[in-house]
Parts: structure tokens; C-alpha cells; sequence
């Protein structure tokens, strides 16, 4: 895994509104374009595989191969706790 590839959901006053990432262990950050709409419930990233991340917005799960550059969203069983996922 690399260890200076991270993410971060960011806003203000307990509404997290934006979707970030780094490529140097936090140094420096850009804005990635973030799927749907509503606040974060979760951000992750695989752990080997960095490219590959899943965003829970808005009672929904997005997903991406691209470090965010581009998102499907994925489908959940209707009894699936989206933040154990």
C-alpha cells in the first residue's frame, strides 16, 4: 500500500461537505469531485489498492477506480447498515 495516498471528507459546523486527496501524506490536498449529494457518512480507500475508494453519501455508496476522478454508484441491500460497509 502506499502510505502517502489518503482521503479526507471535510466541511463546516458538523456538515461534511468535500471530498479531498492527498498524494503526500497529508502535505498537500486537492479537491476531488465528489459523488452525490448530502454529507459524508464515510470515506475509504482499499487498503493495497488506493485508486479504488468508496464514499457513503447521502444514504448512498459510491464507488471509484479512478482516485475519485469518476464514480458509479453502487446498489445495497435494503437491510445493509451503509456505515459497516
Amino acid at each position: 500500500a502506499d502510505g502517502n495516498i489518503v482521503y479526507g471528507a471535510f466541511g463546516q459546523h458538523d456538515f461534511i461537505d468535500g471530498l479531498a486527496r492527498s498524494t503526500n501524506a497529508g502535505d498537500t490536498w486537492a479537491y476531488v469531485t465528489a459523488p452525490g449529494s448530502g454529507g459524508f457518512q464515510g470515506v475509504h480507500c482499499h487498503p493495497t489498492q488506493p485508486h479504488r475508494v468508496w464514499v457513503i453519501r447521502g444514504k448512498r455508496l459510491y464507488y471509484s477506480e479512478t482516485s475519485g476522478a469518476s464514480w458509479v454508484e453502487r446498489s445495497v441491500n435494503g437491510d445493509t447498515n451503509l456505515e459497516d460497509i
